[in-house]
């Protein structure tokens, strides 16, 4: 193992240790004020799901261990660069995509999308996919960022609001019965904080990365900052700036005469797609 190795090998380790493993960030991890309020909401509505379980645009599936146990099946569809790593759990790859999924029609009973919609040319078409895929009564666990810094480009497209999660998901016929403020407004500023000193600067052409020694130099600063932040969302609970927004909708039993249509008011080919 020649110097260079060892030093990425120290580096990986410290990072383990210090800020934890995505999605169980320990409070000096940057991502801790977003994913922490995430998992907890999560694992309150995980035992909705059943049956097939769809993790659209899954990456590493990092909530695996929340919502399989709940299902049978667990299906990952995500672009094939995003499954260039061994996988032991009994996770199904499909490559696809959010607005085009490779699945039949009434195919899956839960579907969970995390983040995702930010990250699509077009959210309205995915959230129909969402619909075709799930099965009469399926239940879609839908989670957006309400705010956030740039970030994933040239691919960060959308930020959403309450009003606009649910008149994506009605738009495309779902029923929304849940709906989860996910961080509030303390968290939300330790976010921006600790995104900007850990996330390279945004420079045209460039894709955003992460600075691993920065990460583990200013963890104490951003542990102490994330602690502020959670002791005043309890003590100030302010609720109109969340970081995240997370719906639970439901595909209902009857569902609307008229299909899905597309950005020209053409019915969407996808709509009502065989096998």
């Amino acid at each position: 193992m020649n110097p260079a190795q060892l030093l990425r090998r120290i580096q990986r380790r410290l990072l383990r240790t210090v800020l934890g493993e995505h999605p169980r960030n320990t409070i000096f991890n940057y991502n801790w004020a977003s994913v922490r309020p995430m998992v907890r909401s999560f694992e309150a509505v995980a035992p909705l799901c059943r049956g097939t379980i769809l993790d659209l645009g899954a990456g590493r599936s990092p909530y695996h261990s929340i919502f399989a146990p709940h299902g049978k099946r667990y299906i990952a569809v995500d672009y094939a660069e995003s499954f260039c790593f061994p996988e032991a759990r009994g996770v199904e790859r499909v490559v696809g995509s959010a607005e085009d999924i490779p699945l039949a029609d009434n195919s899956v009973d839960s579907v969970f999308c995390v983040q995702v919609l930010a990250y699509v040319p077009r959210p309205d078409a995915a959230m129909r996919e969402v619909f075709r895929v799930l099965k009469p009564g399926g239940i879609a666990i839908i989670a957006v960022p309400h705010v956030s810094l740039i970030q994933v480009e040239p691919y960060d497209f959308y930020r959403y609001t309450p009003d606009g999660l649910r008149h994506l998901a009605d738009s495309a016929g779902l029923e929304c019965h849940s709906e989860t403020h996910v961080g509030e407004l303390f968290q939300s500023f330790a976010q921006y904080f600790a995104m900007s000193l850990v996330l390279s600067r945004l420079e045209p052409g460039k894709p955003m990365h992460l600075h691993p020694w920065r990460q583990l130099f200013f963890a104490p600063l951003i542990g102490l900052v994330n602690a502020f932040a959670w002791l005043a969302d309890a003590l100030l609970p302010f609720n109109r700036m969340p970081l995240n927004l997370m719906i639970v909708a439901v595909k209902p039993f009857e569902t609307r005469a008229t299909l899905p249509t597309d950005r020209s008011g053409a019915p969407d080919p996808h709509a009502s797609r065989a096998a």
